[in-house]
């Protein structure tokens, strides 16, 4: 059966295409054409791809102007339009640069995390050992493995790209020029990271996530800004859908957050005038102290459990001494405490000191940890240093910040991990706030845009211009003397601005 309709075309002006949209949905308007290159040709002013095409030669031309003569010799609004378009694009270029490289560096500390370190390496020359990281192609990986054999480096890989690994080495200064040399012709980027990023690797991966999503919204927003600038230039265009995919982000940031803060949101729980502009607000300041109270969180986590493990490792001192260990340098000797992971690291560095002038004492922790105090003369401590770091030695941090008895220092540990309990208290608290105040929004905020997500995919396929939208639809032919009345009643709401 065949239902007779009419074809429906309504030009507004773009501060009231909302209103207009809502209100032929309400009228039961159907089925919202894309309109076609022939619908569209009625009301494009010119060809959209000749001007921007026209519009990337002029951009060049400028740049030309203001490099062969430093001035353009054309005044007026138009080179005004142009400067502006430049600067944007240059604005644009510089954000997609900090984009790539926060992108990088978020991917390297991820790869030390597959590595196996919780903590970001200590990069650089120290005494008579360096420490470097970098990419290396996997195809060349055996290359470097079989330069290494039998040589006093230690190395340790994890993968970086699918393609590509992360290399950390570590080996004597000596030999540094030796194996730079190597790594050229392999092919290996060396990596630095900024000294500014906290050492812990979860901590990094936070705040370079937060860099990463500030510099996102940046470039969102210039090429906002750059759109914008291309309306004044082309008349009517088609819908790209640009506003669309802003709010679709807008949209999975509330989804992701809500996940997290509050998973059980079933409606409004608070009435709230939004526009997308506070939408975006909202979520960035919830992500933002979000993000800040987890990284808090962290922190003192990580605090804890580095005073856990001190304490672990001082009651089982206790046993056997009153006294923390002295380490440093001293005349001839070297003193030096850590942990070594695993029975089989325990007994590879038990075989290579054997016959060596080495003093080891030893005290098993938990699983099959084992705390080494090590004393050696100087000349010796390079080589025995190098061959720890291959087994994955880790220096104990914070002994010497302790007392030295070893009941003062259990006593001063007591007291930081309360004092860690207290804070965490404090900021769990504040966790807890941020949770009701993003609940009583949430609702409201999902509600806001899923409505103008749905509007934005009815746009899809229309015509715009700086100022006014073009909407084509289908309606009852049994209803266009109606839809003719509702549409008069709408004109003059809102102002005439209904064709």
């Amino acid at each position: 059966m065949i239902i007779p309709a009419k074809k429906l075309l309504i030009v507004t002006l773009r501060d009231r295409e909302t209103q207009v949209l809502r209100r032929l949905g309400e009228l039961g308007v159907v089925q919202l054409r894309k309109l076609t290159d022939e619908d569209a040709s009625k009301f494009r002013e010119m060809e959209v791809e000749k001007l921007r095409e026209l519009e990337k030669i002029y951009h060049k031309f400028i740049e030309l102007c203001r490099m062969l003569t430093g001035s353009l010799f054309e005044e007026g609004e138009e080179r005004k339009l142009y400067e502006e378009y430049t600067r944007l694009k240059n604005r644009l270029d510089d954000f997609l640069i900090k984009q790539s490289i926060l992108k990088k560096r978020k991917a390297v500390v991820e790869a030390l995390l597959r590595m196996g370190e919780k903590q970001l390496p200590e990069l650089g020359n120290f005494g008579e050992i360096f420490s470097i990281i970098g990419i290396l192609p996997r195809k060349r990986l055996q290359d470097l493995e079989r330069f290494l054999a039998n040589k006093p480096f230690a190395m340790k890989y994890a993968e970086f790209s699918t393609d590509q690994v992360l290399v950390h080495l570590i080996g004597l200064l000596d030999l540094r020029d030796d194996l730079e040399k190597v790594l050229v012709q392999l092919e290996f980027e060396n990596v630095k990271l900024p000294e500014n990023l906290p050492k812990d690797c979860h901590e990094a991966l936070l705040i370079l996530d937060e860099e990463l999503s500030r510099v996102t919204d940046e470039i969102d927003s210039v090429k906002k800004a750059l759109e914008d600038m291309k309306k004044r230039l082309t008349g009517f265009v088609t819908e790209e859908g640009v506003e669309l995919e802003r709010l679709r982000k807008l949209y999975e940031d509330v989804v992701r957050l809500q996940r997290t803060l509050s998973p059980h949101i079933a409606k409004p729980m608070e009435k709230m005038e939004l526009d997308e502009k506070t939408v975006r607000n909202l979520i960035n300041r919830f992500h933002r102290e979000y993000n800040s109270i987890r990284r808090r969180i962290h922190e003192l986590e990580w605090e804890q459990k580095k005073l856990e493990k001190l304490n672990s490792i001082l009651k089982k001192l206790k046993e056997v001494t009153d006294e923390l260990p002295e380490t440093g340098d001293f005349e001839t000797i070297s003193a030096f405490t850590g942990i070594l992971d695993g029975k089989d690291a325990l007994k590879r560095f038990t075989q290579f000191i054997s016959g060596k002038s080495v003093a080891v004492q030893k005290f098993d922790l938990e699983g099959e940890s084992t705390f080494l105090y090590i004393i050696c003369f100087k000349d010796q401590s390079r080589e025995i240093k190098i061959q720890l770091a291959s087994l994955g030695f880790k220096e104990v941090e914070g002994l010497s910040k302790l007392p030295r008895k070893v009941d003062e220092a259990l006593k001063y540990i007591a007291m930081k991990l309360e004092e860690i309990r207290i804070e965490r208290e404090r900021v769990e608290a504040k966790l807890e706030n941020l949770k009701r105040e993003f609940a009583s929004k949430a609702g409201a905020i999902l509600s806001y845009l899923e409505v103008h997500l749905k509007i934005g995919e009815a746009l899809m396929g229309t015509l715009k211009s700086e100022t006014m939208r073009v909407i084509q639809g289908w309606v009852l032919a049994d209803q266009v003397e109606e839809l003719k009345l509702e549409l008069e009643r709408l004109r003059r709401r809102i102002g005439g601005a209904l064709f």
